[in-house]
């Protein structure tokens, strides 16, 4: 669907919307990274500290989610997208329906939008990663097991040298 003049018209706060949130999503898989060392050395104060930073980071990342999903609704009411009766417009529902109505010229905002993407499943990957390591401290509070290898990401392309 094509919806050139209304992006046109608001393409600089979609933008400025989307930046904000992976901006505030990479500060969280930071702090998600800071929580995974504090629960391996044991440090309680870091921990402390990481979740009331991370309280910080959730409210406003919220605040940015509700301008991207008002933004969304604003597309409905100009009958540009299509949005289910009924439905709750959540984030995710928000970023696939700009992902169908997005132009394949709007590349900084399907940039931001695959970006968004992938920190959130970076995000779920890291955050499960520390629920279990909580529950294994807890569960094995008193005994030193060690800890699983993180696998590292594969990378997605390979770049190559070639000789003159």
């Amino acid at each position: 669907m094509n919806m050139v003049p209304y992006i046109s018209s608001n393409k600089k706060r979609l933008e400025e919307v989307m930046f904000h949130e992976v901006t505030i999503m990479r500060n969280f898989l930071t702090s998600l990274q800071d929580e995974h060392l504090a629960i391996t050395t044991d440090n309680q104060f870091m921990i402390d500290k990481v979740i009331d930073e991370r309280t910080e980071l959730a409210s406003s990342f919220e605040d940015w989610s509700e301008e991207l999903i008002e933004i969304t609704k604003k597309l409905a009411g100009e009958k540009l997208v299509s949005i289910p009766d009924n439905v709750r417009l959540r984030h995710s529902e928000a970023l696939e329906i700009l992902r169908n109505c997005l132009d394949p010229e709007d590349f900084e905002l399907l940039s931001l939008r695959e970006q968004i993407e992938v920190i959130m499943r970076e995000i779920y990957h890291l955050n499960d990663i520390n629920a279990h390591l909580i529950q294994d401290k807890i569960t094995f509070d008193g005994f030193h097991c060690p800890l699983p290898e993180l696998e590292k990401p594969k990378p997605k392309s390979t770049v190559a040298l070639l000789d003159e």
